[in-house]
């Protein structure tokens, strides 16, 4: 019975047909490289035939590889306040702070490194990042790792000390520092994070009514959305302890919260009329 069936197979599917078909493909492929379609497996092409849906990654494909800030929502005495849209007109406080501190810059050959969206964030508030050397003058009890201020000035009143960071983990999803005001003994929280991962970090008192409703809102858009928070450290928090003697769990806790960071992934400009061919082959 095994031989009949080879044999049957044998006529009903003929020795070229494979070969004809790796040349249709190829003469297909050679087709679309001359409309600037590249394929690099020419068997992928059959199955593409018969496609009616086509699904994107966002990030890198049909937008931008970068974040921009285009608002800031700050948050006082539980109640949201008009979005801020340009970050030079921002005021000194919680939500101006943040921006200004709570990242994981760092300076390699006196150049700024770190994430695109935090470097451009110091930029456009007009902040600069300095780390003061062994020795060298500040306006703090001892020297902290990292110094941000305006860019305009030099170490003065306005400068702050970010004494410990704590990197950006997609696990946890937030970032945080201990922050110094120079000529102050006061040591400050600032989170920055998932909104609903920083929600649940805060004191309920300090959220306001609308905080689900503003982050729906701004989401259905296509923006994406980040918290903020913040904290005093009790006035006799010691140097060591905000350096390394505190644990992280008792450091992010009983916050305030402060507002929203409104991020915009910007589409790459030949992304609507790429969507557009598709939908017009039915798509």
């Amino acid at each position: 019975i095994a031989i009949i069936v080879i044999d049957v197979a044998t006529f009903v599917v003929p020795p070229l047909l494979p070969a004809v078909l790796t040349s249709i493909n190829a003469s297909a492929q050679r087709r679309l490289k001359n409309k600037d379609i590249y394929c690099l497996n020419s068997s992928y092409i059959n199955f593409c035939g018969a496609l009616s849906v086509v699904c994107f990654d966002k990030t890198g494909t049909l937008t931008e590889d970068s974040l921009d800030i285009v608002a800031i929502v700050p948050c006082e005495n539980a109640m949201l306040q008009p979005a801020v849209n340009n970050l030079k007109v921002l005021p000194y406080g919680p939500m101006l702070v943040a921006l200004a501190t709570c990242h994981s810059l760092h300076l390699v050959d006196g150049e700024v490194v770190g994430y695109e969206m935090d470097m451009k964030t110091l930029q456009t508030i007009d902040w600069k990042l300095e780390e003061p050397k062994l020795g060298e003058p500040v306006p703090f009890d001892k020297i902290p790792a990292r110094i941000v201020m305006p860019r305009n000035v030099r170490l003065s009143s306005t400068s702050l000390g970010i004494v410990r960071q704590f990197p950006f983990e997609s696990q946890l999803q937030r970032a945080t520092v201990v922050v110094m005001a120079a000529n102050s003994n006061i040591f400050h929280i600032y989170s920055k994070g998932a909104p609903e991962v920083i929600q649940q970090m805060c004191l309920p008192e300090t959220v306001p009514e609308s905080f689900e409703e503003t982050l729906e809102s701004y989401t259905r858009h296509g923006l994406r959305i980040l918290a903020i928070a913040s904290k005093a450290l009790p006035n006799d928090t010691t140097w060591d302890q905000a350096l390394h003697l505190l644990p992280r769990a008792e450091l992010e806790y009983d916050l305030h919260f402060r507002g929203f960071i409104i991020l915009q992934n910007k589409l790459k400009p030949e992304s609507v009329s790429t969507i557009t061919t598709l939908e017009d082959a039915g798509i």
